[in-house]
């Protein structure tokens, strides 16, 4: 068995490794139907820890959506209306899809 290459954490729940599109939606919908409020998904190979993205849910329903590959320099958000929305910058970026990210304005998060 090789090892994992993602692990999934959600705040309310234990990590999942690999997770495919459909359970990375199932961890989004969780977190609409308010169990926590954000949803990591790691790189597991860095082992940096620098190498992420993460969806939050809002308040308001809307996410913010976060990635980072490396320094503080390259960890940019952006905002999103819905759960559909967020697992679509998740996946996309999990694996590592063609122009994934580029229908959004990033901007940088600042520490």
């Amino acid at each position: 068995m090789s090892a994992p290459q993602l692990r999934a954490t959600p705040e309310s729940g234990p990590t999942y490794d690999d997770p495919s599109e459909d359970a990375l939606f199932e961890l989004l919908e969780d977190i609409d139907a308010g169990e926590g409020t954000w949803l990591i998904v790691e790189r597991v190979g860095d082992a940096t820890g620098q190498n992420y993205a993460q969806a939050l849910r809002r308040e308001d329903g809307h996410y913010q959506v976060e990635h980072r590959e490396g320094g503080p320099d390259s960890h940019v958000k952006t905002s999103v209306d819905d759960v559909r929305a967020a697992h679509r910058l998740m996946v996309g970026w999990a694996f590592q899809l063609p122009d994934w990210d580029s229908d959004h304005d990033w901007l940088p998060v600042r520490t």
